[in-house]
């Protein structure tokens, strides 16, 4: 299983500091480049919190008299949802990237007066308030500027924000870049009528955009153009009336979790598959031994980051052009079925939940559905130790590494959130403490086996320990299931701090990866020092230092 923060998805997404017409200048105007910092290290942008209020405190000294009259609540009115594209512009650590705009949800209100109110009108901000509009028959108009939010700045003073319609204007003439400024000859948008209800916008790359500023006209940095609204939105996968789910599991990486599953006919439908969206269904057919999913399958408004999310078959591919590991959609996932054992499993594929423009924000590869009973054995199999080296000066830490599946010796899914594990030291229990390890809040013997720090690492199975010790001649390892009614604890498992690659003997690798000391994947690691992880035919793994000379 794989789950993302949505910064990490936007960083991933978000090109570099031009655009396909023209140049934003690196050489922003000075007023700009502060507005910039101040937003980047001050407001709670969408991937933080869906809602930003306003907070009575002093404005600051000097401010705009411009009316800075937010609107979070639109009167009443007919509403209407529009499925929006375009392209965007968004500050990231005072740098500005261009990104598509898909599948993001857009709210207008339409009310009997002809005010029109449009939520959320710069998509890679969103505040959860409106701008008002003149419905004028074939088109509507929002007269600007309006302000959309407030916030506090170090001080304690509020700073609003509003919205212009931009222009591109040259700053450097010796390098043809530039900057966007409020258009006061023409600080109007407009949304044109199309026969079918589609609505386009008049704010077009090259020439202007809908952006936010400082009561001052400072550019964010945030900002969109090419906007195209098409009505309505699409109808989410719904199980029959009266079909009843039970209980199955689905596995990835030894780890389960529990999701509902429902036969109709050769029609099979899955809820709970994502934990962001855990009431959407994806809905499959039965072929003779397959089960195929397709891909694109709606699930709803992802109201954290106002978008339409859908079910997604997609494969984890390398891209040269931005050098790293991306999904690729696929037109379904195919999975395996055993109709007697009551199992689907999907090779090769993931399972994922996806918005906006390619934004990926859960994925499970080569998920393994299956029922299984509601009593059986609890048991444990044993950890095995795949890596264990004492304190290295080149990586400042040492690293006990072990592969332990939350699942019984059977195969039956085990709870995580019941399952611990210890670390022994030359025959010892440690304790942890939170002075060496700064992500704890007391002392810890025992550690939840999802515990997911910048020192204890989980990543299904994979579970490694970073630790500060020298001298150890022996690391062990001991797992507990503890549910408050049944406890059962494994063996201690011990591998020596020499010749722990033995554990590995006979075994083939299948797969080899470096990371460096920051943690990032290098596909050509010249000289220095890295972590080697290798993957192996039975699908563990091993982690260790290696110094490239």
């Amino acid at each position: 299983m794989r789950n993302f923060t949505f910064a990490s998805i936007a960083l991933l997404l978000v090109g570099t500091a031009n655009a396909s017409d023209f140049k934003i200048s690196s050489e922003m105007p000075s007023c700009s480049r502060e507005a910039m910092e101040r937003i980047g290290g001050v407001v709670e942008t969408p991937f933080k919190s869906k809602n930003i209020q306003v907070l009575k405190v002093p404005r600051k000294e000097g401010a705009s008299d411009l009316d800075n009259t937010v609107i979070y609540e639109a009167p009443e009115g007919r509403v209407e949802h529009y499925n929006t594209s375009g392209q965007a512009y968004m500050a990231i650590m005072g740098m500005v990237g261009d990104l598509p705009v898909e599948n993001f949800d857009t709210e207008m209100v339409f009310c009997d007066n002809g005010e029109v109110y449009w939520k959320n009108c710069i998509t890679q901000m969103v505040p959860n308030s409106f701008i008002r509009g003149e419905d004028l028959g074939d088109r509507i108009e929002f007269a600007l500027p309006q302000c959309i939010m407030s916030y506090p700045d170090a001080e304690g003073n509020i700073i609003d924000i509003y919205v212009h319609r931009m222009k591109y204007e040259i700053v450097n003439d010796a390098t043809g870049e530039g900057w966007f400024f409020p258009d006061t000859d023409n600080d109007v948008v407009a949304l044109t009528k199309g026969e079918d209800g589609m609505l386009v916008g008049d704010v077009l790359s090259g020439e202007s955009i809908l952006g936010m500023t400082t009561p001052e006209g400072e550019w964010y940095g945030y900002g969109n153009f090419d906007i195209v609204m098409k009505p309505g939105l699409e109808t989410p996968v719904e199980i029959p009336e009266g079909l009843e789910p039970e209980a199955w599991q689905m596995i990835c990486d030894g780890v389960g979790k529990q999701i509902d599953v429902a036969f109709d006919g050769d029609d099979v439908y899955l809820t709970n598959v994502f934990e962001y969206m855990p009431e959407a269904w994806v809905v499959g057919h039965v072929d003779g031994n397959e089960i195929v999913f397709p891909g694109h399958q709606y699930f709803g408004t992802f109201e954290m980051m106002q978008c339409n999310a859908y079910f997604e078959a997609i494969t984890i591919e390398y891209d040269e052009e931005v050098d790293d590991y991306m999904p690729v959609k696929q037109e379904k996932a195919v999975c395996s079925y055993d109709a007697e054992a009551k199992i689907m499993k999907a090779n090769d594929i993931c399972f994922a939940m996806m918005g906006g423009p390619g934004y990926l924000f859960e994925y499970y590869e080569n998920p393994e559905i299956r029922w299984q009973p509601a009593d059986f054995e609890i048991n444990l199999p044993n950890p095995q130790v795949i890596d264990c080296f004492n304190y290295d000066d080149a990586i400042n830490y040492g690293v006990v590494a072990f592969n332990l599946p939350a699942m019984t010796k059977e195969g039956y899914a085990l709870n995580p959130e019941y399952i611990y594990y210890r670390m022994y030291v030359d025959g010892d229990v440690f304790v942890f403490s939170p002075d060496e390890y700064f992500d704890l809040d007391e002392d810890m013997e025992w550690l939840p086996y999802l515990m997911d720090n910048y020192d204890i690492h989980c990543d299904g199975e994979y579970h490694q320990i970073d630790h500060y010790l020298d001298g150890v001649e022996t690391f062990g390892v001991q797992a507990m299931y503890d549910d408050g009614t049944v406890k059962y604890m494994t063996d201690v498992v011990t591998a020596s701090t020499v010749g722990v690659d033995s554990v590995n003997a006979g075994k083939d690798a299948v797969a080899t990866v470096y990371y460096n000391l920051s943690g990032n994947r290098v596909d050509n690691p010249e000289k220095g020092v890295y972590v080697r992880v290798v993957t192996y035919s039975d699908g563990t793994r091993s982690a260790s230092k290696a110094v490239m000379k």
